[in-house]
C-alpha cells in the first residue's frame, strides 16, 4: 500500500495536568510523546470552507497526516508539523487504521490561539 512519501517530521504531544501548589488551579502542559516521519497533505481550499455561523464565516485549513501505525496515538493529543519551523495542530479526526496496522491517518487543523 503506497501512502506517499514519509518526508516530514511530526512531533506528538500528550496533555499533562498538574495543580498549582498555592492556588490549586490546574496547570496544563504538553509533554513530547514521540517524533516520527509522516506524509502531510493539505486539503484543497475549495473543500475547507466552513459553514456560516451568525455573520462570521469560519475558514478552516484541514490537513491529512499519515504515519506508520502506532497504538499510542489518540485524538486528545496535539502535534507539531515541521514546515520548516514547527506549527501546532490539533487532531480533529481519527486516528484511522490503514491496512492491517500498517499506517494511521489523522485529520488535523492548525491550532489557533
Amino acid at each position: 500500500m503506497d501512502v506517499g512519501p514519509l518526508d516530514r517530521r511530526v512531533s506528538f504531544f500528550r496533555k499533562s495536568v498538574t495543580q498549582d501548589a498555592t492556588y490549586g488551579t490546574d496547570i496544563v502542559s504538553w509533554v513530547l510523546l514521540s517524533t516520527v516521519w509522516a506524509n502531510v497533505q493539505d486539503i484543497l481550499p475549495s473543500r475547507s470552507e466552513g459553514p456560516v455561523q451568525g455573520v462570521i464565516e469560519i475558514a478552516r485549513n484541514p490537513t491529512r497526516v499519515r504515519i506508520r501505525w502506532r497504538a499510542d496515538i489518540d485524538s486528545s493529543m496535539v502535534m507539531d508539523i515541521w514546515r520548516p519551523a514547527p506549527v501546532r495542530y490539533q487532531i480533529v479526526g481519527g486516528p484511522s487504521e490503514i491496512g492491517q496496522k500498517q499506517y494511521l491517518e489523522l485529520m488535523c487543523e492548525k491550532l489557533s490561539s
